[in-house]
This record gives structure tokens, sequence and C-alpha cells, in this order.
């Protein structure tokens, strides 16, 4: 973990040294990803939040597409992309840097994961 946590400040240096935003609407990570954005000091010019949203009923909440969890499950690159775009919409209506990072960019996560498949098998959209 130590070695996550080196390159997730490394990342958030380099967004503050670039003026470049992030945001974040996590499901299985729960939480994880902003966490560690968080750890390293100055990450507040360059986050201005995020969502953590396990149960399908708070993605819909939050303003992802009902019907895209429908079609597509929630464990797709759908999900996944519908999540970024509504964390980017909701999170960078009032936080303007000199950039932002697109929403396919921003840090959405959703898959099976470990969780299900113990061997590592499985996706994770980030």
């Amino acid at each position: 973990m130590e070695q996550e946590r080196k390159r997730a400040d490394d990342i958030v240096k380099k967004l503050i040294d670039t003026h470049t935003t992030i945001s974040t609407m996590e499901s299985c990570t729960s939480g994880l990803i902003a966490s560690m954005i968080t750890d390293t000091e100055g990450a507040s010019a360059i986050f201005p939040g995020g969502y953590v949203t396990y149960l399908n009923e708070t993605k819909i909440l939050n303003g992802v597409n009902a019907n895209v969890i429908e079609k597509y499950g929630v464990y797709s690159r759908e999900c996944a992309n519908a999540m970024a775009e509504t964390a980017h919409r909701h999170c960078h209506r009032y936080h303007r840097n000199d950039r932002e990072c697109g929403s396919e960019q921003c840090g959405q996560c959703t898959g099976t994961g470990i969780f299900l498949y113990p061997d590592g098998e499985g996706e994770s959209y980030i």
C-alpha cells in the first residue's frame, strides 16, 4: 500500500503543478481513491470533492441515469463513464481551475474486482 500512496502523491502533485482538477465518484473502492488524493498536502486546490455511491440508488440519487445501470449494469464501462460525467458536472460547477480533467479521465470506479474474483480477475474502470 505504501507504493500506491507514493504513486497517488506523485499524481496529485502533478495535478497541482498543472492546475488540473479531478473529482471522484467511487463504488467498489468505497472512497479509497478520494482518500488517497486528499492525503497529499495542497489537494484542496485540485479536488473539489467526490462521492461514494455503493448502492445503485445512491448513484441514481446523485445523477447517474438509471437507464444506464439497468441496460449495462453497474460493472460496466458505460456506468463508470456516467459516474465520471456526473461527478464532473456536480463537483466542478463551482470549483474552476485552469484545467479540468475530461470526464473519461476523472476518478470513477466501478467493477467486479478482487472481492468477487479471489484470483484478481474482473475489471475496474478508473
